[in-house]
């Protein structure tokens, strides 16, 4: 039976017994053993299947597990045919070629031997053996068993030539080839495709004339030896060809003719980041002869990029020494009087740091004269020193040759020169690399929205002061966990790579950068995603220099969040000066964002970690009012300027309230922008009335955020101001819908002799930058209650007042009532003043004025009603003599200013004050009480001027000296205030800088003190009494302690 049927038959059985239901097969009682009524055990999969033999019947396992009987012969005969065809059809176990060469092509005659595995099939041989222009030189004969035919399918190229073979056994083909023999000046090279895979022996013979020859293999392509002949040919043997012979010789025999040639070279050593770039000028004279072929020895370990001349042909490389290239001559050119001109470019690779750059080569084949000139150009970063030199010595760089095109050749930043003696030279340098020193100050300019956080370095002034850099190096930790991304294309000058392993982010120049390149600058973007609502780490790199920067970070966030920005360690930042501040430039990156004044710092040395929180939020408007009044010829000019300041969003339009009294009254609006803009005009129109009032929309010149101003101008009649009373004129104010005033401030500008009078209670009195006096207010007052009066002559505010002294005699505990003294010590020429007494100060009489001495006539002075509710006398005394010292006195008499406790009474003293604008210097308040009264606790804010002196057996209370007598402190030339002389009672001296304030003191009655000192003493005695623990020198000491401890603060009850 033929083995191609086993498999049919034996998968049509086993279909067959699948096909069926799980049952025992039918088969003859005494052919077919009986199976076991066990039931099958599942096998574990296997490559082969597991069978069970029992006589003439195998079984074996189905994929259910039932076992399938198939008979033994059937099974024997299968495995005996998939044994055959899973070997190899054939393999091909030698080829021989043996020929000669004539002119341009070889002779070969082949005979390849192939041992088939198959019986009875056809089998497919390649051959190739056609590569190039071969051809088959004769009819293909056949030995062996089973028979052989061509094979006409159509292949491809590298097919070759292809054969039919049947028949098991050793098979034999033989014929011949002719095959094309290549010129490769100086030599020749043979090549032919052999069949594959490669034979288990291959061998080549030719016979080549000419002796003596060089002979060469291709790597792997065979080990060569030749033989000459005595017939002048050379005989060549190549075991091990393998795939291919690829076979080269040229002749090694001496020229012939008497050719003589000089060559000088000019190399330019020109070193880059990683390679080393030879351009060499070669000048080569013929003296004598007619060459056809130049052979040049280029430097090893150097790849030819490019060879240029006018009278040289295509070069071509030697095989066998790749450093070794033949140029042919252009026929004609080789004119003795003419040097030919030879221009190559080589390339190699730098020696790492610590290597030997050499320098060789160039040697011309027969050449008697060979000299040449060498240029060495280095890097900035590389510093190099001979180790070895042969044939050279070194010269000036001005010695080098100055010709035409040796100009450019070498270039004007030569480090170093040598002059080549003769041939072979070399020049071995020590190459060792310069750590580059440079200096760069990042700036950091990171802008925060809600959902990403861009980080702009900007690296404006880097400049490298020895060696050379390529790159810079940022120190970056967790560069991939916050997830950062460079914007490349927007930097696509720079390469970017990160290093996971050191967390290095490297940045790739544009260009080398050296000492000699002056200050260059880099710039990119990088971003991350910020996806959550808490707190989140951010990192920034740092510049990795040999001095770490100190690098400038501002950070700007969208005008709708808000950011807490805070470093995770201490000294991490710092805030920037005013003088950077106003120096550094923010990128347009930033220009829609905010940054704030206090966002500019000064970062550490090295990474820098925060931790940020960014919070959306709504748009916030915060406004204040500020008023300036212009009263002039009966009528009052007002501005009210409303100052916004729009935060987290935009805004496009304004709304303000007119109320009723500014209805009918032409209002005109301005935009101010900024401090130094022009206003411009804008118009309103007019909406909705609520109340009293109407709202107007104003709509902006374009959508703003941040502050602006908005100016309103309006007129409104005033009546004439006169000398006796003020004149009442209520400025009724605009209000914003959009956010209430934080505060209001009024100025009255160019008065002409008129001062405003406001609500002290309401608005206070301030001095402007220029000494201006200006009233602020809290919130958004409705209207102004202004009040206008004449002003005082310019003179009256031309005065200071060194010293005040107020004596002060309360009469009356009880009652609070007090007799005052107040002395004004006045320097520079006054004619008008004014004296302000406050609303809770009472007065049983109207004060007595005297000026230096001479009383002050009722049409001296006038009264009038401050608005808070005070007293205001507007004293005039441009009648009394002037001079450069004068004396004020004001005497008065006040009542119901004392507040009376179970012990002692609390005194609220008053005096009257000048105007605000007036310096006053120092003062003093010369206290007197009746008899039985002691002071029990002094005025806050003023020094005391007694002191406790121990008197023989007790402690005595003596006024400092100097401020007995206050006429006497108060020391105005030709001058001196008239005060009663008080010699009963106790008398105390205080004393302040600044003007006189609001006085409060306390005292108590001689009973009270008695009484608290006896219920002491009878309080101390019964604890003696009762507890005898106490009854010890250390309760004594303890009380002593005490005492002394309170008598530090409370001196004058103790």
């Amino acid at each position: 039976m033929s083995p191609w049927l086993f498999l049919p038959i034996c998968l049509l059985a086993v279909d067959t017994v699948w096909g069926q239901p799980a049952t025992k097969p039918v088969v003859p009682p005494e052919a077919a053993p009986k199976p076991s009524t066990k039931p099958p055990k599942t096998q574990p999969p296997a490559a082969s299947p597991q069978t069970v033999e029992d006589g003439n019947w195998i079984f074996l396992p189905g994929l259910d597990g039932q076992r399938i009987p198939v008979p033994s012969d059937l099974w024997k005969d299968f495995l005996r045919w998939q044994a055959t065809q899973q070997a190899p059809p054939l393999h091909v176990t030698s080829v021989s070629l043996e020929g000669r060469v004539v002119g341009d092509h070889a002779l070969l005659d082949a005979r390849v031997e192939i041992h088939v595995q198959r019986t009875g099939e056809w089998v497919p041989v390649t051959l190739r053996m056609r590569t190039g222009n071969t051809v088959l030189a004769s009819p293909v004969a056949h030995r062996g068993p089973g028979e052989s035919r061509p094979d006409t399918r159509i292949g491809t190229a590298d097919d070759g030539f292809r054969w039919w073979l049947k028949g098991r056994g050793l098979h034999e083909l033989s014929f011949r080839l002719s095959v094309p023999v290549l010129q490769e000046h100086p030599g020749r090279r043979l090549q032919l495709d052999l069949p594959t895979p490669a034979a288990a022996g291959t061998k080549l013979v030719l016979m080549v004339p000419g002796q003596p020859l060089r002979v060469s293999t291709r790597d792997g392509h065979g080990q060569a030896s030749s033989r000459t002949g005595a017939d002048g040919t050379t005989r060549i043997e190549v075991h091990g060809v393998g795939e291919q012979v690829d076979l080269s010789w040229r002749s090694t025999a001496a020229s012939n003719n008497d050719t003589v040639l000089a060559s000088s070279i000019a190399v330019a050593v020109e070193p880059s980041t990683d390679t080393v770039v030879l351009k060499t000028l070669q000048l080569i004279r013929v003296l004598k002869g007619q060459p056809e072929t130049i052979t040049v020895d280029l430097p090893e370990g150097y790849q030819l990029l490019d060879v240029k001349g006018d009278a040289i042909q295509d070069p071509q490389i030697d095989p066998d020494e790749p450093s070794r290239v033949h140029l042919p001559l252009i026929a004609g050119t080789t004119d003795t009087a003419t040097p030919i001109e030879i221009l190559w470019t080589l390339q190699g690779e730098l020696p790492a740091s610590g290597s030997q750059l050499v320098l060789e080569g160039f040697l011309v084949e027969g050449a008697r004269y060979q000299t040449g000139h060498i240029a060495m150009k280095l890097l900035d970063n590389y510093r190099s020193t001979r180790k070895l030199g042969r044939f050279v010595h070194r010269i000036n760089v001005r010695g080098l040759p100055r010709g035409p095109n040796l100009t450019s050749l070498f270039g004007d930043d030569v480090t170093s020169a040598w002059e080549i003696l003769r041939q072979p030279f070399r020049l071995d340098f020590d190459l060792l690399e310069i750590k580059p020193r440079f200096v760069a100050e990042p700036h950091l300019f990171l802008k925060l929205t809600d959902s990403s956080a861009e980080l702009v370095i900007d690296i404006p002034r880097a400049q490298v002061f020895r060696g050379a850099i390529e790159a810079l190096e940022f120190h970056w930790p967790d560069w991939t966990n916050q997830g950062w991304q460079v914007a490349t294309g927007d930097s696509p000058e720079l390469e970017f790579r990160y290093d996971e392993t050191n967390q290095k982010l490297r940045v790739g120049l544009a260009s080398r950068q050296g000492s000699a390149d002056g200050r260059f600058a880099v710039r990119f973007r990088a971003s991350r995603p910020i996806t959550s609502d808490n707190d989140l780490s951010l990192t920034l790199p740092a510049l990795l220099t040999p001095t770490p920067p100190q690098p400038i970070l501002v950070v700007g966030r969208a005008i709708n969040i808000d950011t807490e920005f805070t470093a995770t360690t201490e000294n991490t930042t710092r805030p920037l000066s005013a003088q950077l501040k106003q120096s550094l430039t923010l990128p347009e990156e930033l220009g829609d964002y905010v940054v704030p004044a206090d966002n500019y710092f000064r970062l550490a040395p090295g990474p820098s970690s925060f931790r940020i929180h960014v919070m959306r939020q709504p748009r916030r408007i915060s406004t204040a009012s500020s008023v300036v009044a212009n009263y002039s010829d009966g009528k009052l000019l007002v501005t009210q300027q409303v100052d916004y300041n729009v935060e987290y969003a935009r805004i496009g339009s304004i709304r303000l309230m007119v109320p009723r009294p500014l209805r009918d009254v032409p209002i005109s609006f301005r935009l101010q922008a900024d401090r130094i803009a022009e206003p411009i005009p804008l118009e309103a129109r007019p909406g909705i009335e609520v109340g009293t009032q109407q709202q107007i929309d104003i709509q902006l010149d374009e959508d703003r955020l941040g502050s602006f101003r908005i100016l309103a101008d309006f007129e409104l009649s005033a009546p004439q101001v006169f000398a006796i009373a003020s004149v009442a004129i209520p400025i009724p104010l605009l209000q914003s819908t959009d956010a209430a005033f934080g505060s209001t401030r009024f100025e009255l500008a160019g008065g002409g002799g008129i001062d405003a009078v406001l609500d002290s209670a309401s608005w206070k009195s301030e001095l402007d930058v220029e000494n201006r006096p200006v009233w602020r207010a809290t919130g958004s007052p409705p209207e102004i209650n202004l009040a206008l009066r004449l002003s005082d002559l310019a003179e009256s505010h031309r005065f200071t007042v060194p010293r005040v002294a107020i004596t002060q005699v309360i009469q009356d505990v009880e009652r609070g009532i007090a007799q005052a003294w107040a002395c004004y010590h006045i320097q520079g020429q006054v004619t008008t003043l004014a004296l302000r007494f406050s609303a809770g100060a009472r007065m049983s009489r109207s004060p007595v004025f005297s000026w230096d001495g001479q009383l002050l006539d009722s049409d001296d002075f006038r009264q009038t009603m401050t608005p808070g509710g005070g007293v205001e006398f507007r004293l005039d005394v441009s009648r009394f003599a002037e001079g450069p010292d004068h004396l004020l006195q004001v005497d008065y008499h006040v009542s119901n200013r004392s507040e009376n406790g179970l012990l002692s009474s609390r005194h609220s003293l008053t005096a009257p004050q000048l105007a605000e604008n007036v310096h006053v210097a120092e003062t003093l308040w010369q206290v007197h009480f009746p008899v039985g009264h002691h002071l029990l606790s002094g005025a806050r804010g003023h020094a005391s001027r007694f002191s406790w002196q121990w008197q023989t057996l007790h402690f005595s209370r003596d006024t400092t000296q100097g401020f007995e007598r206050a006429a006497e402190w108060l020391n105005i030339p030709d001058r001196s205030p008239r005060l009663p002389a008080i010699s009963e009672g106790n008398s105390y001296v205080f004393t302040k800088y600044g003007p006189p304030e609001q006085f409060n003191i306390r005292s108590t009655s001689q009973w009270s003190f008695v009484l608290l000192g006896a219920g002491l003493a009878l309080s101390a005695g019964l604890v003696l009494l009762y507890i005898p623990r106490t009854r010890h020198a250390l309760t004594f000491l303890s009380v002593g302690f005490l005492v002394a401890t309170l008598s530090l603060w409370l001196a004058e009850p103790i």
